[in-house]
Order: structure tokens, then sequence, then C-alpha cells
């Protein structure tokens, strides 16, 4: 099955390949001559990159045909890298077409050259934009669904080649009608391209004969199909090595009890090997053992103490085959460490430096959470002879909680003063950490560039360092406290912006949690967390991603979507909470922008007819005595709205100041291009004989 599916993808890249090679022959003919007739260097240029292209796919089919050979004595894992070498190679022409075509479009700008088009030349450039974007995108499918780089490359290129040909039709085009000739500067821009493509090409193949991470998501799904194996209760350290397009070697740890005998893993390890190589075409050449406790319970709250303060430590991305020699009485364990994971110590000397380099006040803006990073704060401040003042909310608190459990040490607890004992001190001799209102430190440091602050005001001299990387949504807010703090006199930096550094933890930090409490219903509240629950076995139908309002029921330890509750934004108006809407905020957005425009008539009910007729008045809409004839049109389309609506049988007082509202908002619309508030007033006028009626039925009633 597996050489049937292998010969399947050479015969597919083949006919690809030579598909490419008759089509871009074909336009290399036509362009070149359409070129040289019409004396175009840009034309001629994309000619040469079709060329490029065609002796591309000359070299995936050489590629193919070797890296598809059966393995020999020298080459004993086959011939797979083949098609990264032809990836290369691929590249090292069409970058040898983009210099070249660099060049002679550079010579055609210092000398340039009358050209001529015709109906032909657009009509060529139009049908070989069609046709390379038919092949780039026929290409590229087709070497996404067989794993061929070589294939992926050139339909990339090709679609690529159809946006440059583009270009190339749009000078000729402007050219024609303009007499404007950029074609030369067209060929720069092609050659850039070309070049680009070239270089990314070179650059992916080299990283995959280097040894590229391999995707997370193989890697995932064949440690869940390992785990899915009776009596094996964990997959760690799979390493995969690449040896061509779908071409895996690999090796794995397994976790398995230690009551098996060697009798019952050997044919354990055969049946993994087995079943990984069917599903996922990976042969695995080596499994390591992994022995797991199972007959003391009392190492179990060993096993739980020491992952805990191990995983304490900042770095350390997982912790697995642990396991208790009673007889030697020694613990083994592996640790993975997060290799983007910048050195503590550096950061502290990070911290250190700006401390030492600055001769007035040091002010460290952090999170009250991160820990690690006060802890580097604490230790540089007290090394340089600096007192620390915590002027957060609730810090004292916090320091001395984490104090009490050997989260934070201080060495000299006499370098730690009060807020209040800041002005004792000289500027030299401060550092004053803030953490803010619940571990958000940006608003104070706004408040302290306004002198609002109760025990800090920024001035000349100080130095605001931020030590840990705020959030994306805070950008606008960061830019905005920092030239608040220049213009107090004080200096921001940020640390991020020499080191990578979080305080806020990552995707393994969530994948090590959910590992630790194996949960069989999950809820996300924030953030995308549907593949990472998936990849720790919680099943896609326990997983309840629930919009704003939505409730959740557990019955029976299934969740249930239980109905919607309401869950709107709550409106703060002055003293009041809740009791404004959005109707309400619209309208004043709109009263803000464009005004009020109120139209007032009397009328009368009984003999259907205009009493008094309207008067218009506005506010914050148009100047009135520049606009009087608006005003005088507006008071007329009043009057004409309202007789047209007292004319007919029917009658209700919504009704009409509806009518007047769609007029008016239609008429002054077309007149100012604006919508105010429209306010229509319609007063009633009752005859003496109705007010009579009224009072005496009134006095009948009362005796």
């Amino acid at each position: 099955m597996k050489k049937n599916n292998e010969e399947k993808r050479e015969n597919i890249i083949i006919k690809t390949s030579i598909i490419g090679i008759l089509v871009n022959i074909l336009l290399v003919i036509f362009k070149a001559i359409v070129g040289l007739l019409s004396n175009s260097i840009a034309i001629i240029l994309d000619a040469v990159n079709n060329l490029s292209d065609a002796l591309s796919s000359i070299v995936t089919i050489i590629a193919t045909k070797i890296a598809d050979s059966e393995p020999d004595k020298k080459h004993p894992l086959g011939h797979g890298r083949v098609e990264y070498l032809s990836a290369m190679i691929v590249a090292g022409i069409i970058f040898y077409a983009g210099i070249t075509s660099l060049i002679e479009s550079i010579k055609k700008i210092i000398n340039p050259e009358k050209v001529e088009y015709s109906k032909i030349t657009l009509l060529v450039l139009l049908v070989s934009i069609i046709l390379k974007l038919v092949l780039g995108k026929y290409v590229k499918t087709k070497g996404e669904n067989f794993n061929s780089p070589s294939l992926v490359a050139s339909g990339s290129d090709a679609i690529s080649d159809a946006i440059l040909s583009l270009s190339v039709l749009i000078s000729a085009i402007l050219y024609i009608f303009t007499n404007i000739n950029i074609e030369a500067y067209v060929g720069v821009l092609i050659s850039i391209f070309i070049i680009k493509a070239g270089l990314e090409i070179f650059i992916d193949a080299i990283n995959e004969i280097l040894g590229k991470r391999v995707d997370k998501d193989i890697k995932t799904k064949i440690k869940k199909t390992i785990c899915e194996i009776e009596n094996v209760h964990g997959a760690y350290d799979l390493v995969l090595h690449n040896y061509g397009p779908d071409k895996y070697i690999g090796s794995v740890h397994i976790e398995i009890p230690d009551s098996m005998t060697a009798e019952e893993i050997d044919p354990l390890e055969r049946h993994i090997t087995d079943v990984v190589l069917a599903k996922h075409n990976v042969y695995l050449s080596g499994i390591t053992i992994y022995s797991m406790n199972t007959r003391n319970e009392e190492f179990k709250k060993i096993h739980s103490d020491i992952m805990k303060t191990v995983m304490s430590n900042e770095g350390v991305l997982e912790f697995h085959g642990f396991y208790i020699e009673e007889k030697n009485k020694s613990i083994r364990f592996d640790i993975i460490i997060d290799y983007s994971k910048k050195n503590r110590k550096e950061i502290y000397e990070k911290i250190y430096d700006y401390i030492d380099d600055n001769e007035g006040r040091v002010i460290i803006a952090c999170n009250a959470g991160n820990l690690g990073r006060i802890q580097q704060t604490i230790d540089a401040a007290i090394k340089l002879g600096r007192r620390v003042a915590f002027t957060g909310e609730d810090m004292d608190q916090i320091i001395e909680t984490a104090t009490r459990l050997n989260k934070l040490q201080i060495v000299d607890k006499k370098s730690i003063i009060k807020p209040a004992e800041i002005k004792k001190y000289a500027d030299n001799e401060l550092v004053i950490l803030e953490t803010g209102r619940m571990g958000e430190p940006l608003k104070s440091l706004g408040d302290m560039a306004h002198r609002r602050h109760k025990y800090v005001k920024i001035k000349d001299g100080d130095l605001v360092l931020a030590v840990t990387s705020p959030s994306v949504s805070y950008e606008t807010t960061i830019a905005r406290i920092e030239n608040e703090i220049y213009k107090a006199g004080g200096v921001m930096k940020m640390l991020a912006s020499d080191l990578k550094i979080s305080g806020h933890a990552n995707a393994r930090d969530l994948q090590f949690l959910l590992d630790i409490f194996r949960p069989k219903n999950l809820i996300p509240i924030q953030g995308e967390y549907r593949d990472l629950a998936m990849e720790m076995d919680i099943l896609p139908e326990h997983i309840f991603i629930a919009k704003r309002g939505e409730t959740v029921s557990l019955e029976n330890g299934d969740m249930i979507p239980s109905g919607v509750i309401q869950a709107e934004n709550v409106m703060i108006d002055g003293s009041g909470v809740g009791d404004i809407g959005s109707v309400v905020l619209r309208d004043r957005k709109v009263l803000s922008e464009d005004g009020i425009f109120i139209a007032v008539i009397t009328i009368s009910k009984t003999e259907r007819k205009i009493v008094s007729k309207s008067r218009v008045h506005t506010r914050g809409f148009v100047y009135v005595k520049t606009s009087r004839d608006l005003m005088r049109e507006a008071g007329e389309l009043v009057n004409e709205t309202v007789d047209k609506y007292l004319s007919g049988k029917e009658f209700d007082w919504a009704e009409i100041k509806g009518s007047i509202r769609d007029a008016l908002g239609k008429f002054l619309y077309e007149q100012t291009k604006r919508k105010p508030v429209i306010l229509p007033v319609v007063m009633e006028a009752r005859q003496p004989q109705d007010l009579n009626k009224r009072y005496t039925k009134k006095n009948h009633n009362k005796k």
C-alpha cells in the first residue's frame, strides 16, 4: 500500500511538472516575440522569468525520480532529502533570473528606449496572466496535497508571476493612454519580487535540511495514538527526523507500570511501532521506557510535591519520567526547558544596569503577580545600596505573604521603606516599585505624571522602567502615558524592548495545568483554547465555548446549554448605574455631531385642519441667520406633510409625528448631508364647546 502511494505521488508530481513546463515554454515563446517587437524590457524579463519556471519544473521531475528511488547501501534511509536540494536549485535559478533582470532593468532606466505596444501585446499579457493564475493555483494545490515542496514553490512562484505580469500590463496601458514610460521601473519591481521569491524558497529548503522543528500537530497526534494503547500512561520526548516529505523516523519515551515484565514490554513496543507506522507513516526506531510507581500510594504524594516545586521555576515546561527507587533511596525525573526563555540572570543584569546607570530615582512598573520580576528588582536595588519603597495597592500584604511562603527572599529587610518615608532619602538612594491597583501599574504611572499620586510625583531625573510585557491592547495607553512622563521631566524605558519577557502564562503553561487536573468538561473564558483542550484528550462535545449571556448546566456529569440571560453593558451616568441605554448613547452621539431640529405645529383634530402653521427651531445643526431659506422651506414642508395626512381618513398622533420626522429627515439630508435629531411637536387646539363638554361631564361625575 505504501509503495503504491509513493508511486502515485511520483506520477502526480511528474505530470504536474510537465504541464507547468509546457505552459511556461508556450508563454516564453509568445512573450519573447512580443517583447522583441515592442522593444519592451519588462515583457522580455517576464519571458525570462517564465523560462526559469520551466527549468524549475524540469529540476523538480529529476529530483522526484531520484527521491523515490530505493534505499541503497550508502543511503539506507532513502533519498527523500533530494527534494529539498532540488528546491534549493530551483531557488538558485529563480534568484539568478532575478539578478539578471534587475541589471537589465537598471540599464534601461539609464538608457531608455522607445516602446511600441499593440493590441496583440495587451492580449498576450492578459492571456499570460490568466494562464499563470490557473497554473499557479493548480500546481500549488497538487504540491500541498502530495507534500511536494518543489511543487509548492513552483505554484507560489507562478502566482507571483501573474501579479508581476499584471504590473507589466498596467504599465503598457498607462503608456498607451498617457505616453508615460515606466516599464523599466516595472522591470526593477519584477526583479525584486523574483529575488525575494528565490531567497524564501532557499531559506525554507535550508531549514528542512538543517532539521526544522516538526509541526506540533503531527507530534500531538502521534502521542495521542500511543497513549490510547493499553498499559501506556504517557508519551514524552518524541523526536522526529525528516528524511524527505512525509518520511519521518523517530524515537519516543513511554510511561508504563513498574509491574510489567520484559516478556510483556517487548510485544508492546512492537505493537506501538506497527500502529504508529500504519496510522501516521512514521517509523519509531527507538522506544525508551519510563517506569511508573504503582505499588506504593505514598509515592504519589511525593510525586505531586516534587512536581509543584520543579514547575514553580521559570522556564520549566514539562515534568515527566518520575520514579522512586526505594532500594537505593533515589528519585529520577526529566524536565523540559523552554528554548525561548531568556536566562533569568540576563533579565536581572538588565534591571541592575538600568538602576546603576541612573543618577536619580528609579520607578519600577511591575505586575503584582510577577513575583520573579519583583525578586530581581529587590535584589538589584539592595546590591546597589538603594532603598525600596512599595507604592502599589495592598503591596505590603503581597510581599509579606510571598515572603512567608518562601516565594520571595529579602536579604536586607532594612532596605525596605514605607512610601511615606520616600522624602527622607536622596533621589539616588531610591527605587520605587509601583504595582498599581489590581496588579496593573499603568494607570498609577499616569497619576504620577499628572502629580495626582499620593506618594510620588514624576520630576526631572526620574527613570520609569516597565519590567513586564504589557498587553497588546495597552499599546495606545502606554504611548500616551510615556508622553505624559516625558512632559513631567522623566524618561520611560521598556524592558521588553531589549529582552523577550513576559509574566503571563503561555500555551504550554495552560497545557500543563490541564494535564494536572485532567478535567472532563472545559469552558474557555478568554482566548482560543479549543485546540489545546483537544490535545489533552478532552472530547469536542465536552468543550463548551459560551457566548455572552449563555448559561450552562451540569447534569449527570455532562454540560448542556440551559438558556440565555441578559448580559449587556451596564452604563454609568453621573451618580446612576444602568440608568441609560444604547439608544440614549446613540442619541447623544447624534446630538453631539449633527445637533437637533425641532418642528412645532398646532392642529384641530375635530376639524382636521392646521390651526397654527409650523415653527421650526434648531440647536447645533445650522446657523439660523445664514440658513433662513432652509428653515422656511423646512417649515413649509412640515405644513404640507400635515395637510396631506389630515386629508385622509385615519388619525394617529404617532403617525403624524412619524410622517414629519421622515419628510424632514430626507429633506435635511439632501440639503446638508447631515442627520440631526428631529423632534416633531404636534399640539391640539380644542374648541370652546369641547372644553364645555368636558367641564360639564366632570361636574356631573362629581354629583
